[in-house]
């Protein structure tokens, strides 16, 4: 097959007047004019032997293309066939396996690719449009992707608005009809004056009236201009108007032609008949939706045609390989332009700005955790409600020396936790042990504290030398706790204060005793050789809190910002806006950066009233350098914000963004050491937490804050250095990604 296109507009004209005759055939089943090498030379598209597939599946099956300049290429074809896989290759968007590829004289993604997207307009599929801004604020950002200057920005923009009957430029977009959403899409591709345009259906949900302003539009850009237009459509009749009609089937042209041509060589009155005539001879059953045949004679709309998906190998197809003029890492990293990032962020944070409930939820919710921790997280709890059975029949000394008291340990002891412990708990009284026990076991309290029979007899003999090794009085000698040890925090806070009121209880026994008999009760000795000094690093009063708010501070820095950023380009990617800025020339490098610097703002700010409060509000410890915590924290949310743009890369929905950042988030969160120490983990998962950000950013917090380390001690430039490098490797990992995807 020759792909050829007819001849000059005047030559088109005298065909259609029947004035001349036409140039013959190959043959009599592929309608395809042949093209000489000079004609070729005014070919704003031309595609040669091109090869594109999908796996084994071959969407594109060595198709040749022509779009003669300033002509209206009408490019037709069922669903699936490969009109959208075509346009894609055409704006660079795709790279072809085998073939050739030249638009407006040069080969999509060649070193001068961004400068040649200058010249080209796209309208895709999909609207395309960000639906919470305005007409005017969608217009304003293509145009500075583009770099109009702003005096012929606002003469196009009135012109356009006029010309296609739009409302205000005020009117936000996602409060219009679908056939004006279809009109500012079209708006925003005609807005810059392209050369070449591409418009993937834009008459889709259109009033007929304004379909045929639209196209006499099109026709005037085309003859007064010489504005090449390549447009798709379902709706075949309206291609009448265009200058050449491309017959798109099973990736294969059927045939390319002038409309009024291929009307008289196969003596239809429709191109609909055409097409169904060229595809019953091509052997290929072409069905509606619902599954009914359509006969040669139908006269049903072909936009509802579904084609039965075949898949074809590649080794049957007498390839041409494909060259391109510049391929690799470098040839999509360029260097970014300032102004085109600039209007990436104006445009975000107009997004940003329409949604206040949205914007004001991401910088609160760190504030808000962060204050929960202080206030909740690694206090004592209060309040705990304990029974105390007291058995204790006393220790009757008068029977012995009348001057000597009466004296019940068992009630010195409730009493010196009721007096000094009453914060923490609650007691309560019971005569039978057995029901205060039942009384735990329903939930009805945190445990019991019993005093045996003989407890004040036993108390003091209990660490005379002889009575070590009985049981009866060591037993008798003690306090029996039984408790409810599903809650270990509160089971050990519980042990520990009970505990504490032990020499309280010995020191009013001595005072109860007169001075002179005093020496006769053997003083309890230390039932550990180990005497606890000083601590060098930290206080003797350091709580759980203390070790835990480094690790907060770490996982609420890092996370948010995975949350943040995570959708950025989602719903870009699904409304088709990524797809358009690309066929404006824009790189993924630019759109990296313009997201990433949009979101520095408010992760800024989450970081400041983070350290606000836990710092000035809730005086968390801090011992070394504010300085210091302060970076830590600003490098882990923005290594966070670099994994969630990468997330964003990678995926096509929003709920897998989620997933993807929750599957993340957790295994660090449990694994750095920020609510249980690192050596705690096994030796399986203790190596790999060492890779983690979080792991080193936790520790050199921690250094800071209580030991108060200063940035050259290893624990703390090291944890800066390891952000650092996650920050710049996850931020270039996304813009590889961005870049293989596109």
């Amino acid at each position: 097959i020759l792909p050829c296109l007819s001849g000059s507009q005047s030559a088109r004209k005298k065909a259609m007047a029947g004035t001349s005759e036409r140039a013959p055939l190959m043959d009599s089943t592929h309608p395809f004019r042949t093209y000489t090498e000079e004609e070729k030379k005014g070919l704003a598209v031309h595609v040669d032997h091109l090869c594109r597939g999908y796996g084994k599946s071959a969407v594109l099956d060595n198709l040749d293309m022509n779009v003669r300049k300033g002509s209206i290429y009408g490019l037709l074809g069922p669903s699936g066939c490969g009109k959208t896989t075509l346009l894609k290759i055409i704006l660079g968007r795709l790279v072809p396996d085998a073939g050739a590829v030249s638009v407006l004289g040069e080969e999509p993604g060649c070193r001068h690719w961004r400068y040649t997207l200058r010249n080209v307009g796209y309208a895709p599929q999909e609207l395309a449009l960000f639906t919470d801004l305005s007409i005017g604020e969608n217009l304003r950002f293509h145009a500075r992707l583009h770099q109009m200057q702003k005096e012929d920005y606002h003469k196009r923009k009135a012109h356009l608005l006029e010309l296609l009957d739009l409302p205000s430029e005020k009117r936000i977009v996602k409060s219009l009809s679908g056939g004006q959403k279809r009109r500012v899409s079209l708006a925003i591709a005609l807005l810059h004056q392209p050369a070449l345009l591409v418009l993937d259906e834009p008459t889709v949900g259109v009033d007929p009236v304004l379909r045929a302003t639209i196209w006499d539009y099109l026709r005037r850009l085309a003859d007064e201009d010489g504005v090449t237009i390549i447009i798709t459509t379902h709706y075949i009749e309206e291609c009448r108007q265009a200058d050449t009609v491309g017959m798109l089937r099973n990736g294969r042209l059927l045939a390319e032609d002038d409309p009024s041509l291929l009307l008289k060589d196969f003596e239809k009155d429709t191109l609909e008949d055409v097409f169904l005539h060229l595809c019953k001879r091509h052997a290929i059953t072409v069905k509606v939706e619902g599954g009914q045949t359509i006969n040669a004679d139908s006269s049903e709309q072909v936009a509802i045609m579904k084609e039965d998906e075949e898949e074809e190998k590649y080794n049957h197809l007498a390839r041409k390989p494909h060259r391109r003029c510049c391929v690799g890492f470098g040839s999509k990293l360029r260097c970014p332009r300032f102004r085109i990032v600039a209007a990436i962020i104006v445009r975000k944070w107009a997004n940003l700005l329409k949604d206040k409930s949205l914007l004001l939820y991401v910088c609160i919710m760190p504030a808000l955790v962060i204050t929960l921790f202080c206030a909740v997280l690694g206090n004592d709890p209060k309040n705990l409600k304990m029974i105390y059975v007291n058995d204790d029949v006393g220790w009757n000394l008068t029977s012995t020396l009348p001057t000597l008291p009466y004296i019940n340990c068992g009630e010195l002891y409730f009493d010196c936790i009721n007096t000094n412990l009453s914060e923490y708990i609650t007691l309560k009284k019971m005569d039978n042990l057995t029901e205060a026990q039942w009384e735990v076991e329903h939930g009805n309290a945190w445990g019991v504290i019993h005093a045996p029979t003989y407890f004040s007899q036993f108390l003091p003999i209990k660490y005379e030398q002889d009575n070590f090794d009985n049981d009866t009085i060591q037993n008798g000698g003690d306090i029996h706790l039984y408790m409810d040890n599903s809650n270990q925090q509160i089971a050990v806070l519980v042990e520990t204060k009970l505990g504490d009121a032990f020499p309280q209880l010995f020191n009013l026994t001595l005072a109860l005793i007169p001075e002179p008999f005093r020496k006769l009760v053997p003083t309890p000795p230390s039932l550990s050789p180990l005497y606890i000094e000083k601590p060098l690093v930290g206080s003797s009063t350091e709580s759980f809190e203390t070790f835990i708010a480094p690790g907060i501070i770490t996982i609420v820095s890092y996370a948010f910002a995975i949350f943040l950023t995570a959708v950025s380009f989602v719903h870009e990617k699904n409304d088709g806006n990524l797809d358009r800025a690309y066929a404006a020339g824009v790189n993924p490098t630019e759109i990296i950066l313009g997201h990433y610097i949009s979101y520095i703002f408010i992760v800024i700010f989450q970081i400041g009233s983070v350290m606000l409060i836990a710092f000035v509000v809730f005086e968390t410890p801090m011992v070394g350098s504010f300085g210091i915590v302060a970076l830590q924290a600003l490098l882990l949310a923005f290594t966070g914000m670099s994994l969630g743009l990468l997330i964003s890369s990678l995926v096509h929905r929003e709920f897998d963004a989620q997933q993807l950042s929750f599957g993340t988030f957790f295994p660090m969160f449990l694994l750095s050491g920020i609510i249980w120490p690192l050596e705690a983990n096994p030796p399986v998962l203790y190596y790999p937490a060492l890779a983690f950000p979080t792991t080193w950013g936790a520790e050199t917090l921690r250094s800071t804050m209580i030991r108060g380390w200063p940035i050259w001690y290893p624990e703390v430039y090291t944890g800066l250095a390891v952000t650092f490098g996650w920050f710049i490797f996850l931020l270039l990992l996304a813009t590889i990604s961005l870049r293989d995807r596109q």
